[in-house]
Formats: C-alpha cells, structure tokens, sequence
C-alpha cells in the first residue's frame, strides 16, 4: 500500500467517531450545504427503485442511507474500516438492510457485478490514478448506466486544495479541472450531461466544488 493510501485510511480510521460533527460544524457548512443540495436535486431527479448504486469512498454514509433507502441493493467501499463501521452502524439503526460494504482500495479491489449508477461525494480526490480510476468507473457501469460525483475543483486558490490540505491530513490530493474531466469522460465511453464548479465561485475564480453527472453509452 503506498504511502498516500497509509495516510488517508490512518487519517480516516482517527477521525471515523467525530467525523459526522465535524462535517456539520460551521466551518464545513459553507462547503456541505450546497454539496447537499446538489446531491439533493440529483437525487430527486432519478428513479432508484429497481437500481444498483456502487458508491466510491463512502466514509460514515453520509449519503449513504437517503441512496440505500431508495433502491434495490447498495455497494459502498471505503479503505477506511473504521469509517464503514459508522456506515453499518447508522444502517442497523435505520433498519436498512441492502447495503453491502466493501473494505479496500478502489482501484485495487475486485468489486463484483455492474451497477446502474455509480456515486461518490467528495472522495475521488484521493485516488491518484485518475485515467484508472474513470477507466474502472465505466466498466462498473451498466450500457446506460449513470454517474453523479462531486469533487474538488483544480483551478481554485490551488494552494489551499494542496498544500493547506497536506498540513491538516498530510495527504495530496488531486483535484479536477472541467476540461480534464470532459476528456476522461469521454474517452471512458461516458457522455458528459453536467460539468459544473460550485462554492464561492467569484470572477476570475472557479467555484471550490466540482459535480459530474454523466451516463454511458
């Protein structure tokens, strides 16, 4: 395991009992509330009942259960065990019984089946791999199949993005650019339907958060 994956699952298995409050504290929220939003209106869009969901980096299952709920079976996998014992624990208590997790490197690990769509809420950024990890994401998906993810974008304050996040986890992170992700998608066979920066998003700068909506062909 490189060192990067050592770091964000000794970050993520550290912080796995507080990370729920922490995302909901102040400092967070400018960034939260708009993701919840958009994962919202996403979610009120599509018609879940027959479907499979893959979700990549899944944590505690903040979105997690509102998905789950709603359709016929859930995969979530996350190299943090820590952070998916949060996620099981929440869905016993919410008596939600079709979700399956799966422990391990994304990239790294075998994940059975294909599925109708595809999810991952600000998790993609640890991957480093990013021709990897698009080319996978369209194999894992169904002829039609669709994918929501939102993500940080590349071209604001890149300082913070990097480096400020290195002092705080000690991880990089890779961040997108809309043109890069319009080329991954494309060349992964998956047809671009939404490639949008959110967040504080002031001339001459992109918005900090990045959401991808596409479907394969």
């Amino acid at each position: 395991m490189s060192r990067n994956k050592l770091s964000v699952k000794d970050f993520y298995d550290s912080l796995a009992a507080d990370y729920d409050a922490e995302q909901d504290a102040a400092n967070f929220r400018f960034v939260r509330e708009p993701e919840k939003e958009l994962i919202r209106d996403f979610f009120e869009k599509e018609q879940f009942t027959d479907s499979s969901i893959l979700e990549i980096g899944a944590g505690t299952g903040r979105f997690s259960l509102l998905f789950a709920a709603a359709c016929k079976s859930y995969t979530a996998v996350d190299l943090s065990p820590a952070m998916l014992q949060q996620l099981t624990q929440k869905a016993e208590k919410a008596h939600i019984t079709n979700i399956t997790t799966i422990e391990g490197d994304f990239l790294q690990t075998p994940i059975p089946g294909t599925f109708d769509y595809i999810v991952s809420f600000t998790a993609i950024e640890y991957i480093l791999d990013k021709k990897a990890l698009f080319r996978k994401m369209a194999q894992l998906l169904k002829p039609g199949g669709k994918l929501f993810i939102t993500t940080t974008h590349k071209t604001f304050i890149r300082f913070w993005g990097c480096f400020g996040n290195y002092f705080r986890q000690h991880i990089f992170m890779n961040m997108y650019s809309k043109r890069e992700v319009k080329k991954l998608l494309q060349n992964n066979g998956l047809k671009p339907l939404l490639i949008e920066d959110y967040v504080l998003k002031r001339f001459p700068f992109k918005g900090i958060l990045l959401a991808i909506h596409a479907q394969k062909d």
